[in-house]
């Protein structure tokens, strides 16, 4: 979810336990920045973006972790606040923490809440990521209440109508997901994943991998059949594509993404290009066909991981491309 979406959840939560001790100098401050400590993997980016995406459903996005980062906000706050106490804003950074593992899985974020102990990953997908409507809630309630006196009524309030919308997509969800099973599948589906459409109360995507193709459906709780928004073949794969699956870019990016193919390019100076994607990133082009996209000049994807390799099949550099910033690193 957005840093905002987060910063004005946690604050909210913290805020319908509004007590004398709660309105404390500091609690405020660790809410918020408890709301968005979780993210602070996100100094792995300028390191490797593939880094990145690996540990970002771990790490700080598991429970163990957030409290930790939680513990470590409180004590930053305090060293700033020093008349407050630090149990009082180690508990706020705690609410603000979790609160922001709550939206990540109803964003259909597959995170791995147990880890270390466990890999089982947890999603509801009740909203998309950024969700304007959600967002748009939050924001809007925030500035109507900022100038009231009854900050815990308020904050109860905004929070109980944000629980009644998420139960109101997941009633939608329901219905559009009864829809995705009436649809038939072309073979044996081997991964399956659901996120929502962004801006959209009532469609859903749904991304199947079979032994033969990756698709990407369009399913809505008004009723109707399954839309195939992608069709993507699934080839074999060349003596390239097999090395390059010993670049850490691409096993990084393989460990926790389960929709992902390769293209192999031609580049100058007798040199070829591997690269991998996630189906979930990429989106069919106006050249496409009805039926969905189904060649790569008809995909466009906004994150690649892979390398360069020279006319010895040796990988001369790594690359991560994101739009269109590139990250290169020397081949392990």
């Amino acid at each position: 979810m957005d840093p905002v979406s987060h910063a004005l959840f946690g604050r909210a939560l913290v805020a319908t336990m509004r007590t004398p001790s709660t309105r404390s100098r500091g609690v405020a401050v660790a809410a918020v920045l408890g709301a968005l400590s979780p993210d602070i993997d996100c100094v792995l980016m300028p390191v490797g973006w593939d880094i990145y995406l690996r540990v970002h459903s771990v790490g700080t996005h598991s429970l163990i972790g957030a409290l930790a980062v939680a513990a470590l906000t409180g004590g930053l706050v305090l060293l700033l606040v020093r008349s407050s106490a630090f149990a009082l804003l180690t508990a706020a950074a705690v609410t603000g923490a979790l609160s922001h593992l709550l939206l990540d899985v109803t964003c259909g974020a597959p995170l791995q809440l147990l880890w270390p102990l466990s890999t089982r990953e947890f999603a509801l997908p009740l909203v998309a990521m950024a969700d304007p409507w959600l967002l748009g809630m939050l924001v809007f309630a925030t500035l109507v209440f900022t100038a009231r006196r009854n900050a815990a009524g308020d904050a109860r309030t905004l929070v109980a109508v944000v629980t009644l919308f998420l139960a109101a997509k997941g009633a939608l969800l329901y219905v559009a997901l009864n829809q995705a099973r009436t649809t038939q599948r072309p073979g044996i589906v081997a991964a399956s994943m659901v996120t929502a459409r962004w801006g959209s109360l009532r469609e859903w995507y749904v991304f199947d991998r079979t032994a033969t193709q990756l698709l990407q459906w369009r399913v809505t709780a008004l009723g109707g059949p399954a839309t195939t928004v992608i069709s993507w073949p699934l080839a074999a794969e060349s003596t390239l594509v097999r090395a390059s699956r010993r670049l850490d870019t691409v096993r990084n990016f393989l460990d926790v993404h389960r929709f992902a193919f390769a293209r192999e390019l031609a580049t100058d100076r007798d040199r070829r290009r591997v690269l991998w994607s996630d189906i979930r990133f990429c989106a069919a082009t106006a050249g496409s066909s009805a039926s969905g996209a189904t060649a790569s000049e008809h995909l466009d994807c906004q994150l690649w991981v892979g390398g360069v390799f020279g006319r010895d099949g040796r990988a001369i550099v790594q690359q991560v491309l994101i739009g269109g910033f590139v990250q290169n690193r020397a081949p392990p």
